[in-house]
């Protein structure tokens, strides 16, 4: 059996060609269903706790976190049973693990779930907030890594950026609050030897080598992330430890959701360039690649309803995914040179669009039609969004945008930094898209600061649309949007400007 057969009887198993897999539109790591707060907590683990040599902290959790809980609530003392360097009873810490900086529980979560510890600061990651609790959990800190490596304009700035995250994400104990020290120097008393010195600073960025496709100039959602998580690094020092952390997941959470659905998207249309260059002879030059992968369209509207949305673009890419490397192998059965071929950067494309429609009539482009059909027809769960692949890029886009639903009263409100909001009470109301109040925050702030004059309501438009976010009318008279920004004090009405409104963030001052 040739790689061809294989993968027409497995298409949606590990059976990726490598030309595929080295191009920069393949969704690396794939993801899986993720919140926000397990979304922090893994970027902790790969920007500090799992740099070269460092095995002890993985992305599974379980071990370290069962140790730690036994040596607080049961032993009832630390590792070598020192004393506390900050003098805290006991009874309290066990409080504060237990109740104060934990999560709250999610309405019908897993009793195997536990106490789940917010990601304040590095060492609680180390114990808990994995995206799975047994096997082989994927990484969710990788995707942000590959996203600031593919946002960035060489590796040398990646790791720039990548070391002032660590940067941020560790305790000063100059310039971080006082709640913030004392949690990671109690933490860090009640390391066990292996763990001792786990979290350091990274030399190299730990992200996939195809994310560096080098003559890169393509608008995409990794580029404004990269851009705005200066941003947000630099409002560090102006906010306390738990506001800047959650502006941060929050930053995450639509940075992760809008690349992953762009990438959805150019497959989607790279299998139709394929085609068009092997059916008609049609070959597209660099800056037309690059235009038309930065004009992919929004991928929804405040308001709107998601779900439909978020199924239409996992749709997109699976049967992206599968014609790609359908052709691929075909492509390679066929009798092409694999050498010219080449999916790494825009360039490149542009190189093999031109070699395909030169050397198209050695494909059989009906046999590809039929055998493309006949695949995708074999599982109908997986074109379904129902099994798979498929199903899990829809959980994640699902999970990461919306707002948590907490089971614990009085904490209806814990998620700020949301995207997706529920409309309605009830268990069955829609979800649509819609920013929580942290989120409305940021996206102010960080239109704001690349402002020159007064940031208006057309800057905060052209900033969400940079995630792929189109705000309708509702940045208009009456609209969601715009009571949200009156209700937060951030809009103040001025006939000067576009639309009637400045929009000033509190965050203003941060980093200048």
């Amino acid at each position: 059996m040739n790689n061809l057969e294989s993968f027409e009887k497995n298409p949606w198993g590990k059976t990726l060609h490598y030309k595929y897999s080295e191009s920069f539109f393949h969704v690396s790591p794939s993801p899986e269903t993720v919140t926000g707060e397990i979304l922090l907590a893994s970027l902790y683990r790969r920007v500090g706790f799992q740099g070269a040599g460092n095995e002890a902290v993985k992305e599974i959790v379980r071990e370290l976190g069962t140790q730690f809980l036994n040596q607080v609530q049961k032993k009832g003392k630390r590792p070598g049973n020192t004393d506390s360097p900050t003098e805290i009873d006991l009874s309290l810490w066990q409080n504060i693990v237990t109740r104060s900086i934990t999560s709250p529980k999610l309405p019908n979560q897993s009793k195997h779930r536990g106490q789940q510890m917010s990601p304040i600061v590095p060492d609680a990651a180390m114990y808990s907030m994995s995206a799975r609790l047994r096997g082989k959990p994927w990484n969710p800190g990788k995707l942000v890594c590959n996203i600031i490596a593919l946002g960035s304009d060489n590796e040398e700035q990646a790791l720039e950026i990548w070391q002032l995250l660590y940067d941020g994400l560790s305790v000063d104990q100059k310039k971080d609050d006082i709640w913030a020290r004392m949690l990671q120097v109690e933490f860090e008393s009640w390391r066990s030897d292996k763990v001792k010195r786990a979290w350091s600073k990274p030399s190299t960025i730990p992200a996939d080598k195809k994310m560096f496709p080098g003559d890169f100039k393509v608008t995409c959602p990794a580029k404004a992330f990269v851009a705005d998580l200066r941003v947000v690094l630099s409002a560090k020092e102006q906010l306390t430890r738990r506001q800047w952390v959650t502006l941060l997941e929050s930053l995450c959470r639509i940075g992760t959701s809008a690349h992953v659905m762009w990438l959805c998207n150019a497959n989607d249309w790279c299998y139709q360039t394929f085609e068009k260059a092997l059916k008609k002879g049609e070959a597209l030059d660099q800056a037309t690649i690059e235009d038309a992968l930065s004009s992919i369209p929004a991928s929804w509207s405040i308001g709107q309803r998601a779900k439909n949305t978020i199924m239409d673009t996992a749709r997109r890419y699976i049967t992206g995914r599968c014609a790609m490397n359908l052709l691929l192998y075909m492509l390679e059965d066929a009798g092409f040179d694999m050498d010219k071929i080449d999916l790494g950067s825009p360039a490149r494309l542009a190189s093999t669009l031109e070699y395909l429609a030169k050397d198209r009539q050695k494909l059989d482009f009906k046999d590809y039609q039929r055998k493309l059909t006949e695949v995708m027809e074999r599982d109908n769960r997986v074109v379904a969004c129902k099994s798979g692949t498929s199903k899990n890029v829809l959980e994640f886009l699902e999970h990461v945008t919306r707002q948590r639903i907490t089971s614990e009263p009085g904490l209806e409100s814990y998620d700020q930094g949301f995207y997706l909001q529920k409309k309605g009470s009830h268990s069955s109301a829609p979800w649509v898209v819609g920013l929580g109040p942290l989120s409305v925050l940021l996206m102010v702030h960080c239109a704001n600061s690349r402002n020159q004059g007064p940031c208006t309501v057309n800057a905060l438009a052209k900033q969400l649309a940079k995630y792929g976010i189109d705000v309708g009318t509702q940045l208009g008279q009456g609209g969601s949007l715009t009571t949200s920004l009156r209700d937060m004090s951030i809009a103040v009405d001025s006939p000067d400007a576009e639309g009637g409104m400045v929009l000033v963030s509190p965050l203003a001052m941060a980093g200048k």
